[in-house]
């Protein structure tokens, strides 16, 4: 552990820097450029822990390159999305392909894995269709949702079923990150679709941040648990 302090410590000031940025994104109108500052920041720290990642020599650089990739497409996501919501949603998509790919390198899909990611899309299908303040006024938009769900609930369902079937820091740390993503997720679409309040957004950036900062943190975690199992 002692010669991951530098490391560690890094990312400690990544992690508070992203989280004071977005109080001062929130109470500044939701400032653009603000969240593209944060977004830089959680992709940096993702960059940063794949290139420690591959200096350390690990095992499966497939998961490491392939969640390097889910961050820096979630940064993109932030980036399109005020300017075009399909876009955008597309962004975040491939990010969560990216990170389900990443899951799968560490663990094959199990029937833990589909059945909680069964559970969690019956959730958000219930609540696209069913949430009554809910307005999809362009008929498309609607199963651009549903097929979102299934990529998210597929991410955080495969996530949990990796921390079942062995609880480690890393793997709590990762099921936690998934976990945030797709509740702020429902926030964005209440945002989005509703439009009735302000606190939806608040919401929804309170939980995206977090939950990008500990996937891009769970790269690092699973390098000293890697090493740490070297030594034993």
């Amino acid at each position: 552990m002692k010669k991951h302090k530098a490391m560690l410590l890094t990312n400690s000031i990544f992690l508070l820097a992203v989280a004071v940025l977005n109080y001062f994104f929130q109470i500044n109108q939701f400032s653009y450029t603000l969240k593209c500052i944060c977004s830089c920041c959680f992709t940096v720290l993702g960059i940063l822990n794949l290139v420690y990642a591959l200096k350390n020599k690990t095992s499966s650089p497939k998961f490491y390159y392939v969640m390097a990739a889910g961050v820096v497409f979630a940064m993109l996501g932030d980036v399109f999305i005020f300017h075009n919501l399909f876009l955008g949603a597309g962004a975040f998509a491939l990010g969560h392909i990216c990170y389900v790919v990443a899951y799968f390198y560490l663990e094959k899909f199990t029937l833990t894995d589909l059945l909680a990611s069964g559970v969690l899309f019956l959730i958000a299908l219930f609540y696209l269709l069913f949430c009554p303040v809910l307005s999809f006024e362009d008929p498309v938009l609607l199963p651009i949702c549903i097929i979102y769900a299934v990529i998210i609930s597929a991410m955080t369902g495969k996530s949990f079923g990796l921390f079942i079937a062995k609880k480690t820091l890393f793997r709590g740390i990762v099921f936690l990150g998934s976990f945030l993503f797709f509740v702020s997720d429902l926030m964005l679409v209440l945002d989005l679709f509703a439009g009735l309040w302000a606190w939806p957004y608040h919401a929804c950036m309170s939980l995206y941040y977090p939950s990008v900062c500990l996937l891009a943190l769970s790269m690092l975690l699973k390098t000293i648990q890697d090493d740490t199992a070297k030594e034993q």
